[in-house]
Formats: structure tokens, C-alpha cells, sequence
């Protein structure tokens, strides 16, 4: 890690985030790719570092983040995070859905309305707010990525499946997984929009480093590129 330098003496950093969470992280063979792999990018860039991006099994990546060994991106937050992890101001806003078979809707407006369903949801997950309060009520069937989690529910073995990136993240599932996106109901009622952060693990010279990475995001924000970046991989809605 680079906790004891300044943005002007800055090198390399480790970027972590998920192999196979598209359009919002992915390895794409040896690319990776993602809005949120590009926008944390273009902020370490601009903040003065090397990003050297590492997508892997997200898991794995938090726990390569929490050792120090570099930063992550698409972080949500939560207490227990916060107790471990210096975040960043917001850098994209991840729209996170219900999809069900079409003709199988039912009546959802809060995370409770999925008690008693078969719901899928990737390993690892954190939305915090009302899903952490209602987690150990629900029947939670977890996998590695959400091509696995639409089949499932195209072949009845889940009522329902959490998809991050809205209508673009369910588009990507189901052309990956051979499927009609037709075939498909997104509930009206997103399960929340999603502020994601870069982290970095807690230690000296940390809040310093994402003091400079917060002015970065700033001016993202301000001259249209996180838009930009955004649009590159469709609309969420």
C-alpha cells in the first residue's frame, strides 16, 4: 500500500473489484471492465496514482482490501465497513432490482415483501438499511454472478433475483446466459439506489489519500465524465 506517500510521490496502486459483476465490473478476458472499474480509474489517475486493476472473486477482493494490499471500488457502505475501511465521497450510483419470470410479479415496495420467496443474491453482498434488518429472514440462495442466478430463476429454482446496474445488468445476465431479457419482469420498486465508494483499508496517511481522491471525484462529477462513463455501458433504469 501506499499510505506513507503523497499524491506527488504516488506510484503504483492495487485497484480491486469483481471478475463477473457487469456492466459494473467484470473481466472481460484479459481486459477488464466496468463503469465502476473505469470512473475509480480515471479518480486514482487524476488523484496522482498508477492504478494496476485486479478483478477477482469479490470476496476475495474485500478481503485483499481489508489486508491493506491495495483499494476497492463499487463499495457499499455499511457500520461494520466503516469500522475497518476509510471511504470516499460517492462515485457512481448502482440502481440494485428485483427480477422476476415474466408473469410471475407479485406486490413488492419493501425488502420484507421477499420473505418466504427463494431470492438469489451474490455471495458477499452488502446493501445495509432495511436488507441488513431483514437478511436473517429471508431465504437466501448465493452464488458467483448473476448469469447463474437468471438461470436459476428461468428455471423455477428462485422466485425472485437481486441484479445490481438495473435494466443494463439484467440486459448483460440474460444475452450471457442464452436467455430472452423478454422473459423478464423488473419490479417497479428498486431495492434501493446504491451509493458506491472507492475504500481503502484504515491506516496512517489513509484519510489524506482519500482526501485527494475526493477532489478528484469532484471534478468528475462536475465536468460530466462520471456520466460519460456511465453511458458507455446503458441505462440502469
Amino acid at each position: 500500500m501506499l499510505l506513507g506517500t503523497t499524491p506527488a510521490q504516488a506510484g503504483e496502486i492495487t485497484l480491486f473489484g469483481a471478475d463477473n459483476l457487469p456492466p459494473k465490473s467484470w473481466q472481460d478476458g484479459a481486459r477488464p471492465r466496468g463503469y465502476a472499474v473505469d470512473a475509480a480509474t480515471e479518480a486514482l489517475t487524476r488523484a496522482g496514482y498508477q492504478p494496476v486493476v485486479k478483478l477477482e472473486p469479490w470476496p476475495r477482493a474485500i478481503e485483499d482490501a481489508k489486508a491493506g494490499n491495495g483499494i476497492i471500488t463499487h463499495f457499499s457502505k455499511t457500520p461494520e465497513r466503516e469500522r475497518v475501511f476509510e471511504f470516499s465521497d460517492p462515485l457512481v450510483t448502482d440502481r440494485i432490482v428485483v427480477v422476476v419470470r415474466k408473469g410471475h410479479e407479485f406486490p413488492f415496495a419493501t425488502v420484507t415483501d421477499l420473505i418466504g420467496k427463494r431470492v438469489g443474491v451474490l455471495r458477499g453482498v452488502a446493501y445495509g438499511g432495511d436488507w441488513t434488518a431483514a437478511r436473517k429472514s429471508l431465504t437466501l440462495e448465493e452464488d458467483t454472478d448473476a448469469v447463474a442466478r437468471i438461470g436459476k430463476l428461468a428455471r423455477d429454482h428462485l422466485d425472485a433475483a437481486i441484479i445490481s446496474s438495473g435494466a443494463a445488468g439484467l440486459e448483460i445476465a440474460a444475452h450471457q446466459a442464452g436467455l430472452d431479457r423478454a422473459d423478464f419482469t423488473i419490479l417497479p420498486v428498486p431495492i434501493l439506489e446504491d451509493p458506491n465508494y472507492l475504500a481503502i483499508a484504515k491506516g496512517t496517511g489513509s484519510a489524506r489519500i482519500m482526501a485527494g481522491i475526493d477532489d478528484a471525484i469532484a471534478t468528475m462529477h462536475q465536468d460530466g465524465t462520471i456520466d460519460r462513463i456511465m453511458g458507455k455501458y446503458g441505462e440502469q433504469e
